[in-house]
């Protein structure tokens, strides 16, 4: 159906000259801008949604450094009682 649309559309240009050729011109060109848009368009689109995953990723990552942290924190306390409490019971007459 476009190659007919194409073929109408010269047929025309050539029957009114200059003015049919600028006319397929800008045909040609306004065509290739909406192609070019649709492009632009979905390549945006596709950042935005690599960006959004950048910063959930970003977030898990930091969500749980801070959790292994925590973690390693409780753990040293944990270990530190621990070796209190066995002093103390090494220093309590038995």
């Amino acid at each position: 159906m476009e190659g007919t649309l194409v073929t109408e559309i010269l047929k025309a240009a050539i029957q009114l000259g200059v003015a049919g050729l600028f006319a397929a011109m800008w045909w040609y060109e306004r065509a290739d801008r909406i192609r070019s848009n649709g492009v632009a368009r979905r390549a945006n689109d596709y950042a935005e949604m690599l960006r959004q995953m950048s910063k959930q990723l970003f977030e898990v990552v930091e969500h749980n450094t801070e959790a292994v942290t925590r973690l390693r924190e409780h753990c040293e306390r944990t270990c530190l009682l621990a070796a209190a409490a066995d002093a103390r019971k090494e220093k309590s007459p038995a």
